[in-house]
């Protein structure tokens, strides 16, 4: 079942820019599509997976690469905190550039 979250980080756009260069332009098994947004309180994460479990083994592997650019910032994961993140189940997806409906 596909797996959907917003995520509110509190980031700035630089830091999320560093931790997209480390991840890398190859995406990541089972990710189906990623937003990232500017907000006030900082950066906003819109992403959808092809089930939570793909999400859970690319959330282990963005870890370490959390930790270093929170370290090259001077920022701890305590100072930055928790991100608000609300799960979500999608009821559709449809992609119109590619001409199908992928749930």
């Amino acid at each position: 079942m596909a797996y959907a979250f917003t995520q509110d980080l509190p980031s700035t756009k630089d830091m999320y820019l560093a931790i997209s260069r480390e991840v890398g332009d190859q995406p990541p098994k089972g990710m189906i599509m990623h937003l990232a947004f500017e907000i006030e309180s900082g950066m906003r994460i819109v992403d959808v997976w092809e089930t939570e479990a793909d999400f859970d083994r690319f959330a282990e592997r963005l870890r370490p690469i959390l930790d270093k650019v929170l370290q090259a910032a001077g920022v701890s994961r305590e100072q930055m905190g928790e991100p608000d993140t609300q799960d979500m189940t999608p009821v559709e997806i449809f992609v119109p550039s590619i001409g199908k409906r992928l749930f």
